[in-house]
């Protein structure tokens, strides 16, 4: 942990501002690099209540979901060869006192679109669950998001959907675990995403992965 009274610290970063009016993003370099802005008024943050907010940043782009939607997306909101090695939470100059709590980062899992499409299967770590529990937990929107863009994209993809837990325990009760972690996975897609349900079959398998296959079709 640093103190820094700079509004932009470092050589480069981004600058998220979350406010009751909306949301801001400000990606900056050196001072004679323009900054890479995008503001958005979706779903404006809810005072003196818990938010849960997803920040997800994939190369230079820049998506933001909060309350089951996208409410942000620039594709071009961090300059070039930026690497992030901190993270600043700031109220300069804006009269707020926020507490923040349960954060996590996770690592960038691969391009959703392109393992669909080009390889034909795509594992993820991103549709998590509690331990021997098959509700979906929050944090797994993003993930469930870009597979669901994948397929209201290309209307001629199925897909196979592979529930996994780990292998301690008894062995019957993984597998009825596995099966209503995939259909968990399966009512998501159709409730959240409007996916039809003919484009998903459910599968169950006892391994510690979450998996998404492509089915070809005519």
């Amino acid at each position: 942990m640093e103190l820094n009274s700079d509004l932009y610290p470092g050589t480069a970063g981004l600058h998220i501002t979350m406010k009751k009016e909306g949301w801001e993003t400000k990606g900056y370099a050196s001072a004679d690099d323009a900054w890479l802005e995008g503001q958005a008024v979706r779903n404006p943050l809810l005072t003196e209540q818990v938010n849960h907010v997803i920040i997800w940043v994939q190369k230079r782009r820049v998506r933001i979901y909060y309350q089951g939607a996208k409410v942000l997306d620039v594709p071009t909101n961090i300059h070039s060869r930026v690497k992030f090695d901190r993270l600043r939470f700031s109220g300069w100059d804006a009269g707020s006192y926020p507490m923040i709590t349960n954060l996590q980062i996770t690592t960038a899992s691969p391009d959703t679109r392109s393992k669909l499409l080009t390889e034909g299967r795509l594992v993820t770590y991103g549709i998590t669950f509690d331990v021997n529990r098959a509700e979906i937990k929050t944090e797994s929107f993003g993930t469930l998001k870009s597979i669901a863009d994948v397929l209201n994209e290309n209307p001629g993809v199925s897909v196979k959907i592979v529930g996994h837990t780990d292998s301690d325990g008894n062995e019957s009760t993984n597998l009825s675990l596995s099966k209503r972690r995939a259909e968990s996975v399966k009512n998501e897609l159709i409730k959240t995403f409007s996916i039809e349900a003919s484009r998903m079959e459910r599968r169950r398998r006892r391994k510690p992965a979450c998996r998404s296959q492509r089915r070809a079709s005519q």
